[in-house]
């Protein structure tokens, strides 16, 4: 007999071919007296060959796996190239429409897009997501048939007719009860000589769409012939903090013309003081009672800073400095609100008209209301900025109120919640989000006089008796209310708990669409007081 060696001495690249020889020697020898067997080496020659066979097939399988991953990240990579791609794993697309991107003044807009997955490779092509304009976008002949059709997913940050609230002119000469008396000229020129000459004491400003260069002039030195600019009267007597003169501005955010749905950013105000005393007063002095871009920040008046630094948002540190005057916040706040809401309704009409050749469900708005305060607590609205400044350039502790007005402007609209109700889900997806329970109000009315008929007005209200695109309508008020963040609602406005169904004073100048908004929105109210 045979005696049979044990090599123990194979190395890692040729283990396959050791592991062989090895079973083989073992296939030959016993491991204890060292007998032959016959049939055993054919028996392990032939496992040993499965071996071998399984070996490469599993490197065969890890090499096809990586070269997948390898085509997916070309993919990801070179979309331009290989568009059939680019098709099926895009990510979400922004368009943004501005001038002058390089200087950054929109950094912390594309900062928060970026963060919750919007490409910025958007361009003009039809296949965007999101318009951010910077500029009103229907001005242009090209984009504005654009925008008419525009797909059910495809979102656009303006309204059209938007500039019946923002144009400056037009605002200021609107019989509105927040907004201090103006003229338009040349066109009210007589009637300007004529209310001057009734009030001489009276400090007037002249002013354009431009908003440049406001200081308060002498009557004699009025240009009255100028168009398109208007002389606004002065709001004397100022409240002042740290004997300064500020304004306070709003981010408003509105999602639907019909029915109307407004909305604040309610944690955080932007306040921006005078950056010169106001007293002794020098109309000469403009930044005495202008606010201007070189404007002192909250952190450097410090009746206010003292909050501010402690932790507390600009408008929780306001509320607690008029608290410390003895006044009541709560009014002015509610001032605030009143006025916000009485702009829009009085520009409704001229909004819907302007909408007539366009999907309401594909446009939004953030926008900053501007106010001034005097003495007596009473609120004055300055300006509605279209787009306002969102760059910290001047203050870089802005960067973090920017991001949040962008990002909560985005979330309550859906684009930044986890799921995109605007985008095509499936019935059953859809009901995830909110289903016929979600929608339904006012179950005694249902259930008994609308059971069997939706004749009356009332019933109107009742999911069976809804609409398809009523449903529609109260779906995306549900949804808008479960993403409302830091955002607080206006129009509709804020109800009583204890009698959600009073109705507001300008409950006759509403349309029924509006009328129906507000009392969905009363019938969820009184079933859940956290809609109120």
């Amino acid at each position: 007999m045979k005696l049979c060696e044990y090599d123990n001495s194979y190395t890692l690249k040729d283990h396959k071919v050791g592991f062989c020889q090895r079973v083989l020697a073992v296939g030959r020898c016993s491991s204890r007296n060292l007998r032959c067997y016959a049939n055993v080496p054919t028996l392990l020659l032939v496992a040993c060959l499965i071996a071998i066979s399984l070996n490469v097939y599993q490197t065969r399988r890890l090499s096809a796996e990586l070269s997948l991953v390898s085509k997916r990240n070309t993919m990801c990579s070179s979309s331009a190239s290989h568009p059939q791609y680019n098709k099926l794993i895009r990510s979400k697309q922004v368009w943004i429409k501005a001038s002058h991107l390089e200087t950054g003044y929109l950094k912390h807009v594309t900062a928060v897009l970026q963060s919750i997955g919007y490409s910025l490779d958007g361009g003009t092509y039809s296949d965007w997501d999101l318009l951010w304009s910077h500029e009103y976008p229907f001005s242009d002949a090209n984009t504005k048939q654009l925008l008419i059709n525009l797909k059910p997913h495809q979102k656009v940050n303006k309204w059209p007719g938007s500039g019946y609230v923002t144009s400056k002119v037009t605002l200021a000469t609107s019989p509105l009860k927040h907004v201090p008396k103006a003229f338009q000229l040349p066109a009210e020129e007589s009637k300007f000589k004529a209310y001057a000459k009734e009030y001489p004491e009276k400090l007037w400003v002249q002013k354009s769409n431009k908003h440049r260069g406001v200081k308060i002039t002498p009557i004699d030195g009025l240009d009255l012939s100028a168009s398109n600019t208007f002389v606004q009267e002065f709001v004397e007597k100022p409240l002042l903090i740290n004997k300064r003169k500020f304004d306070i501005g709003i981010y408003t955010i509105i999602t639907s013309i019909e029915p109307l749905r407004i909305y604040i950013v309610d944690h955080e105000f932007l306040l921006r003081f005078c950056s010169h005393d106001y007293h002794p007063f020098d109309a000469a002095d403009r930044e005495k009672y202008v606010v201007t871009d070189s404007y002192t920040p909250i952190w450097e008046i410090p009746q206010l800073n003292q909050y501010y630094k402690s932790g507390f948002t600009a408008k929780q540190s306001l509320r607690q400095y008029i608290i410390d005057l003895g006044r009541d916040p709560a009014n002015l706040f509610a001032q605030i609100e009143a006025s916000v809401a009485e702009v829009y309704l009085a520009k409704l009409s001229k909004m819907r008209e302007s909408l007539q050749s366009y999907n309401h469900n594909n446009f939004f708005e953030m926008v900053r209301f501007d106010f001034v305060v005097d003495e007596d607590m009473e609120l004055y609205l300055m300006e509605v900025n279209m787009s306002p400044n969102l760059s910290s350039k001047h203050f870089s502790a802005n960067r973090l109120l920017y991001e949040q007005v962008v990002f909560n402007t985005l979330h309550l609209i859906g684009l930044a919640s986890t799921i995109d109700h605007h985008s095509k889900l499936d019935i059953n997806s859809r009901e995830m989000v909110s289903g016929p329970k979600d929608l339904s109000v006012q179950p005694a009315q249902c259930v008994t006089q609308c059971s069997n008929s939706c004749e009356s007005a009332t019933c109107r209200l009742c999911y069976h008796c809804m609409t398809d695109s009523d449903r529609q309508l109260y779906y995306t008020a549900f949804t808008e209310h479960m993403n409302k963040r830091n955002t607080k609602r206006v129009m509709p406005p804020t109800l009583n708990p204890a009698n959600p169904k009073a109705l507001p004073d300008y409950w006759e100048y509403l349309s029924q669409v509006d009328q129906d908004m507000h009392m969905w929105f009363a019938g969820k109210c009184e079933m859940d007081h956290s809609w109120c």
